[in-house]
C-alpha cells in the first residue's frame, strides 16, 4: 500500500512538472487572462488602482510569480525523486536523504519567498499610483511560518534518512 501512495505521489510531482510551465507560458501569451485572474484572486488588495496597471507591470508580474513557482518546481522534482526511490523500495540510499535535504531547503525558501513576493508585488501594483499613494505591504501569514517549520523538520527527518543510509551500508559491509 505505502508503494502505491509513494508511486502516486511520485507522478502527481510528475504531472506538476509538466503542467505548470506550460500554464506559464500559455499566460505570458495571453498576459490579459492572467492579469484578470491575478485581480480575482487579489480581490482583497482593495488599495490597489487597478486601472493604472500598465502591460509592463503584469509582464513584471508574471515574471515575478514565475519566479516564485520555480522554486515549487524544483522542489517538485526532487519530492518525485525521493517518492519514486520509495515506490521502488529504495528507502535509506544517502540519494534519498540528499533529495529530501534539497526539498526541506526548498520548501523554507518558499516560505522566505511567499512574503517577499508579497512586498515586491505591492510596489508593483502601486508603482503608478500619484505621489505618496505608493505603498509597500509585507504580509507574514501563519501559512508561510508553517512552512519554514515543516521545511526545517523535513530537513531534520532528511538527516535521519542519510544516517540511516549509512548504518545499512555499514552493516551491508560487515555480513
Amino acid at each position: 500500500m505505502t508503494r502505491h501512495i509513494s508511486k502516486a505521489i511520485s507522478l502527481g510531482c510528475a504531472l506538476g512538472l509538466a503542467t505548470v510551465p506550460v500554464l506559464g507560458l500559455y499566460f505570458i501569451w495571453r498576459i490579459d487572462l492572467f492579469a484578470e485572474l491575478s485581480r480575482a484572486i487579489a480581490f482583497l488588495h482593495s488599495e490597489y488602482q487597478w486601472a493604472t496597471v500598465v502591460s509592463w507591470q503584469w509582464y513584471t508580474y508574471w515574471l515575478l510569480t514565475a519566479l516564485y513557482y520555480s522554486i515549487v518546481l524544483l522542489g517538485l522534482y526532487f519530492l518525485g525523486r525521493v517518492f519514486a526511490n520509495f515506490a521502488e523500495g529504495v528507502l535509506y540510499e544517502t540519494s534519498n536523504g540528499r533529495d529530501l535535504k534539497r526539498f526541506a531547503i526548498l520548501l523554507s525558501a518558499l516560505g522566505v519567498a511567499s512574503p517577499l513576493q508579497g512586498v515586491l508585488s505591492s510596489f508593483l501594483f502601486t508603482f503608478n499610483h500619484a505621489p505618496g499613494e505608493g505603498m509597500i505591504s509585507l504580509t507574514l501569514s501563519s501559512q508561510d511560518l508553517s512552512t519554514i517549520v515543516l521545511g526545517v523538520v523535513l530537513w531534520v527527518m532528511s538527516d535521519l534518512l542519510l544516517a540511516g543510509g549509512r548504518s545499512e551500508s555499514d552493516n551491508q559491509q560487515l555480513v
